[in-house]
Protein backbone atom coordinates (compact mmCIF):
# COMPACT_ATOMS: atom_id res chain seq x y z
CA UNK A 1 0.00 0.00 0.00
CA UNK A 2 0.99 3.55 0.11
CA UNK A 3 2.66 5.04 2.81
CA UNK A 4 2.86 9.02 4.32
CA UNK A 5 2.46 11.28 1.24
CA UNK A 6 2.15 8.96 -1.61
CA UNK A 7 5.99 6.95 -1.13
CA UNK A 8 5.70 3.54 -0.36
CA UNK A 9 6.70 2.39 2.87
CA UNK A 10 10.87 0.97 2.40
CA UNK A 11 11.24 -2.58 1.90
CA UNK A 12 11.53 -5.35 3.76
CA UNK A 13 15.33 -6.63 5.13
CA UNK A 14 16.74 -9.56 3.06
CA UNK A 15 15.97 -12.61 5.09
CA UNK A 16 18.50 -14.85 6.31
CA UNK A 17 19.15 -17.42 3.67
CA UNK A 18 16.92 -20.52 3.82
CA UNK A 19 18.04 -23.47 5.99
CA UNK A 20 17.46 -26.98 5.01
CA UNK A 21 16.49 -29.13 8.18
CA UNK A 22 19.45 -31.58 9.19
CA UNK A 23 21.45 -33.06 6.67
CA UNK A 24 21.17 -34.48 3.39
CA UNK A 25 23.04 -37.94 3.04
CA UNK A 26 24.93 -39.11 -0.82
CA UNK A 27 26.76 -41.62 -1.90
CA UNK A 28 29.73 -40.19 -4.08
CA UNK A 29 29.80 -42.03 -7.06
CA UNK A 30 33.55 -42.89 -9.18
CA UNK A 31 33.43 -39.22 -10.28
CA UNK A 32 33.41 -37.68 -6.86
CA UNK A 33 30.01 -36.42 -7.47
CA UNK A 34 27.05 -35.63 -5.30
CA UNK A 35 23.67 -36.32 -6.17
CA UNK A 36 21.39 -33.32 -4.47
CA UNK A 37 18.20 -32.42 -5.28
CA UNK A 38 19.13 -32.90 -8.93
CA UNK A 39 21.89 -31.58 -9.36
CA UNK A 40 25.46 -32.60 -9.12
CA UNK A 41 28.31 -31.48 -6.66
CA UNK A 42 31.95 -32.46 -6.36
CA UNK A 43 33.93 -33.33 -3.99
CA UNK A 44 38.11 -34.29 -3.59
CA UNK A 45 38.70 -37.32 -5.47
CA UNK A 46 40.05 -38.90 -2.60
CA UNK A 47 36.29 -39.17 -1.02
CA UNK A 48 35.01 -41.28 -4.18
CA UNK A 49 32.83 -44.16 -2.98
CA UNK A 50 32.08 -42.70 0.97
CA UNK A 51 28.66 -41.81 2.42
CA UNK A 52 28.74 -37.65 2.87
CA UNK A 53 26.73 -35.23 4.45
CA UNK A 54 25.40 -32.40 2.44
CA UNK A 55 23.74 -29.05 4.24
CA UNK A 56 21.66 -27.08 1.77
CA UNK A 57 20.54 -23.16 2.02
CA UNK A 58 19.03 -20.94 -0.74
CA UNK A 59 22.58 -19.66 -1.59
CA UNK A 60 24.81 -22.66 -1.05
CA UNK A 61 25.76 -26.34 -0.35
CA UNK A 62 28.23 -27.60 2.01
CA UNK A 63 29.39 -31.10 2.33
CA UNK A 64 31.23 -32.88 4.98
CA UNK A 65 32.61 -36.25 5.33
CA UNK A 66 32.44 -37.56 8.91
CA UNK A 67 31.95 -33.67 10.51
CA UNK A 68 35.11 -32.19 8.13
CA UNK A 69 34.01 -29.76 5.35
CA UNK A 70 35.21 -31.50 2.15
CA UNK A 71 33.94 -28.61 -0.44
CA UNK A 72 31.45 -25.38 -0.52
CA UNK A 73 29.67 -24.86 -3.42
CA UNK A 74 27.50 -22.20 -4.79
CA UNK A 75 23.46 -23.54 -4.98
CA UNK A 76 22.68 -24.42 -8.69
CA UNK A 77 19.15 -23.44 -9.57
CA UNK A 78 16.66 -25.68 -11.81
CA UNK A 79 17.87 -29.12 -12.72
CA UNK A 80 20.29 -31.48 -14.26
CA UNK A 81 23.70 -28.80 -13.74
CA UNK A 82 27.03 -29.62 -12.24
CA UNK A 83 29.22 -27.60 -10.11
CA UNK A 84 32.75 -28.96 -10.37
CA UNK A 85 35.69 -27.55 -9.08
CA UNK A 86 39.13 -28.09 -11.28
CA UNK A 87 41.57 -28.45 -7.45
CA UNK A 88 38.91 -31.54 -6.71
CA UNK A 89 40.50 -33.27 -9.90
CA UNK A 90 43.92 -32.63 -9.77
CA UNK A 91 44.98 -35.37 -8.46
CA UNK A 92 43.44 -37.60 -11.32
CA UNK A 93 44.35 -35.28 -13.78
CA UNK A 94 48.39 -35.23 -13.11
CA UNK A 95 48.21 -38.57 -14.25
CA UNK A 96 45.69 -38.35 -17.62
CA UNK A 97 47.18 -34.80 -18.19
CA UNK A 98 45.53 -34.31 -21.79
CA UNK A 99 42.32 -34.48 -19.99
CA UNK A 100 42.85 -31.41 -18.58
CA UNK A 101 42.00 -29.55 -22.35
CA UNK A 102 38.59 -30.56 -22.65
CA UNK A 103 37.31 -30.75 -19.03
CA UNK A 104 34.50 -29.31 -18.04
CA UNK A 105 35.87 -28.71 -14.79
CA UNK A 106 38.30 -26.42 -16.56
CA UNK A 107 35.73 -24.44 -18.59
CA UNK A 108 33.81 -23.68 -15.69
CA UNK A 109 36.95 -22.61 -13.60
CA UNK A 110 37.77 -20.06 -16.81
CA UNK A 111 34.29 -18.89 -16.73
CA UNK A 112 34.41 -18.45 -12.97
CA UNK A 113 38.03 -16.76 -13.19
CA UNK A 114 39.85 -18.98 -10.86
CA UNK A 115 41.70 -19.98 -14.58
CA UNK A 116 42.58 -16.25 -15.40
CA UNK A 117 43.72 -15.21 -19.09
CA UNK A 118 47.40 -15.71 -17.97
CA UNK A 119 47.25 -19.50 -17.16
CA UNK A 120 45.08 -19.46 -20.31
CA UNK A 121 48.16 -17.98 -22.03
CA UNK A 122 50.72 -20.09 -19.79
CA UNK A 123 49.01 -23.02 -20.92
CA UNK A 124 48.59 -22.56 -24.46
CA UNK A 125 52.64 -21.83 -24.42
CA UNK A 126 53.75 -24.95 -22.85
CA UNK A 127 51.51 -27.20 -24.74
CA UNK A 128 53.32 -25.51 -27.65
CA UNK A 129 56.90 -25.55 -26.27
CA UNK A 130 56.66 -29.37 -24.69
CA UNK A 131 53.08 -30.83 -26.28
CA UNK A 132 50.39 -31.52 -25.37
CA UNK A 133 50.80 -34.30 -22.51
CA UNK A 134 53.80 -32.45 -21.06
CA UNK A 135 52.71 -29.12 -21.31
CA UNK A 136 49.30 -30.33 -19.72
CA UNK A 137 51.22 -31.96 -16.51
CA UNK A 138 53.13 -28.91 -15.92
CA UNK A 139 50.43 -26.68 -15.57
CA UNK A 140 48.53 -29.47 -13.40
CA UNK A 141 51.68 -29.10 -11.09
CA UNK A 142 51.36 -25.34 -11.37
CA UNK A 143 47.95 -25.58 -9.97
CA UNK A 144 49.08 -27.72 -7.32
CA UNK A 145 50.46 -24.27 -5.93
CA UNK A 146 47.74 -23.04 -5.22
CA UNK A 147 47.67 -25.48 -1.77
CA UNK A 148 50.70 -24.17 -0.64
CA UNK A 149 51.14 -20.86 -1.42
CA UNK A 150 47.28 -19.50 -2.64
CA UNK A 151 46.01 -18.40 -5.85
CA UNK A 152 46.95 -14.98 -5.56
CA UNK A 153 50.73 -15.40 -5.03
CA UNK A 154 50.67 -18.02 -7.99
CA UNK A 155 48.83 -15.56 -10.24
CA UNK A 156 51.69 -13.17 -9.78
CA UNK A 157 54.19 -16.00 -10.28
CA UNK A 158 52.25 -16.77 -13.81
CA UNK A 159 52.20 -13.16 -14.49
CA UNK A 160 55.67 -12.42 -13.42
CA UNK A 161 57.02 -15.90 -15.98
CA UNK A 162 54.95 -14.69 -18.83
CA UNK A 163 56.95 -11.17 -18.20
CA UNK A 164 60.51 -12.86 -18.75
CA UNK A 165 59.77 -15.33 -20.82
CA UNK A 166 59.92 -18.38 -18.60
CA UNK A 167 57.09 -21.34 -19.87
CA UNK A 168 58.03 -23.72 -17.51
CA UNK A 169 56.75 -25.38 -14.11
CA UNK A 170 60.11 -24.66 -12.34
CA UNK A 171 60.28 -20.78 -13.32
CA UNK A 172 56.91 -20.40 -11.52
CA UNK A 173 57.31 -22.67 -8.71
CA UNK A 174 60.78 -20.66 -7.93
CA UNK A 175 58.90 -17.31 -8.68
CA UNK A 176 55.98 -17.91 -6.38
CA UNK A 177 58.85 -19.49 -2.97
CA UNK A 178 60.00 -15.92 -3.32
CA UNK A 179 56.76 -13.84 -3.66
CA UNK A 180 55.89 -16.14 -0.70
CA UNK A 181 58.50 -15.50 1.20
CA UNK A 182 60.68 -12.28 0.42
CA UNK A 183 64.42 -12.32 1.18
CA UNK A 184 64.96 -8.82 2.68
CA UNK A 185 68.28 -6.57 4.30
CA UNK A 186 68.35 -6.81 8.18
CA UNK A 187 67.10 -3.34 9.06
CA UNK A 188 70.27 -3.23 11.59
CA UNK A 189 73.43 -1.97 10.22
CA UNK A 190 76.16 -4.46 9.82
CA UNK A 191 78.87 -4.35 12.26
CA UNK A 192 82.41 -5.46 10.84
CA UNK A 193 85.45 -6.15 13.19
CA UNK A 194 88.11 -4.31 12.15
CA UNK A 195 91.99 -4.99 12.95
CA UNK A 196 93.92 -2.00 13.04
CA UNK A 197 98.15 -1.92 12.46
CA UNK A 198 97.99 -5.90 12.93
CA UNK A 199 101.44 -7.12 13.91
CA UNK A 200 102.92 -8.92 10.38
CA UNK A 201 105.98 -11.20 11.06
CA UNK A 202 108.35 -10.67 8.28
CA UNK A 203 109.79 -13.51 6.14
CA UNK A 204 114.19 -14.08 6.59
CA UNK A 205 114.69 -14.06 2.36
CA UNK A 206 118.48 -14.07 2.62
CA UNK A 207 118.75 -17.21 1.74
CA UNK A 208 117.24 -16.85 -1.95
CA UNK A 209 120.57 -14.13 -2.34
Amino acid sequence: GEGVGGKRPPLLPVPHPWEAGGGVKARLGDKGRANLLRNRYCVPVRFCGLVVEAELTSLEVVIRHQGLEVARHERLLGSGGDRLLLDHYLEVLRFKPQALANSIPLHQAKANGSFPPAYVELFSRLRRRLGESEGARQMVDILFLHRRYGPAVVFAAVSAALGSGAYDYNAVALIARGFDAPWTLSARPLRLRVLHGPDVPVPDCSQYD
